[in-house]
């Protein structure tokens, strides 16, 4: 029996191993990450006073704005209010809502639900597209690390297949 193979095929197993708990370990931030900064989120019934003021929304863009008057479910229609995308409050790309000052429904607050883009969100159809491919890769990168030293030395001989 050859012992200086054997070293070596443990060798390359042990880091090999310890390779593919890393790479399954960072796989899965970069999966969430990723995930976080291509999809949109609905926010439902948000509440805003409607008295004339501006309001921070969550997220950088909001979309599908619909605004209810919450003691009558009425809804309120666009003109009592402006929605301003990509505004910059206190350093970070924020979406804004200013109630206009002569609102119908003065006094009482809002339910406020819209489809919203998080901080980092990719704005661009084609760098989404690349940051999809990007969990794809690590995972064929893990997968590569996993057969490649088994191959190479004859792990699957001294298995007996």
């Amino acid at each position: 029996m050859n012992r200086k193979a054997q070293i070596n095929v443990l060798g390359v197993l042990l880091i090999a191993f310890v390779g593919i708990i890393i790479g399954i370990a960072l796989f899965q931030v970069v999966s969430q990450t990723v995930g976080d900064a291509t999809n949109t989120y609905d926010m439902a019934n948000q509440s805003v006073s409607s008295v004339n003021a501006t309001y921070s929304l969550t997220g950088q863009s909001v979309s599908s704005v619909v605004v209810y008057n919450t003691t009558g479910d009425a809804i309120v229609s666009s003109g009592n209010y402006t929605i301003a995308n990509n505004q910059v409050v206190d350093g970070t790309l924020t979406a804004r809502i200013a109630v206009a000052a002569d609102v119908i429904y003065q006094g009482g607050d809002w339910a406020i639900s819209y489809t919203y883009e998080p901080d980092g969100y990719i704005d661009s159809a084609g760098g989404r597209g690349v940051a999809l491919l990007i969990p794809i890769f690590a995972a064929l990168a893990i997968a590569v690390l996993a057969l490649v030293p088994a191959f190479r030395n004859g792990v699957m001989d001294l298995l007996g297949k």
